[in-house]
């Protein structure tokens, strides 16, 4: 599929017929930028908070110990 500028949009940009909406665009980027701070917060919770071993114990002992 051709990625590029719609031809009637163009048109219309030409003709002096396109008008921005301020208020859509303003309402647009800050949904966006909010949309974005939210996946930072729940990214964070994602992070291992275990550095130097497993998250979790293993399902079976051990079989060297004997222990979980």
């Amino acid at each position: 599929m051709e990625r590029g500028i719609d031809p009637e949009l163009m048109r219309r940009v030409r003709a002096g017929e396109y008008v921005v909406d301020a208020q859509a665009v303003a309402a647009a980027i800050l949904r966006r930028r909010a949309d974005r701070a939210a996946a930072r917060r729940l990214s964070r919770m994602l992070v291992a908070g275990e550095l130097d071993g497993p998250a979790v114990g293993p399902d079976q002992p051990d079989p060297r110990t004997g222990r979980d």
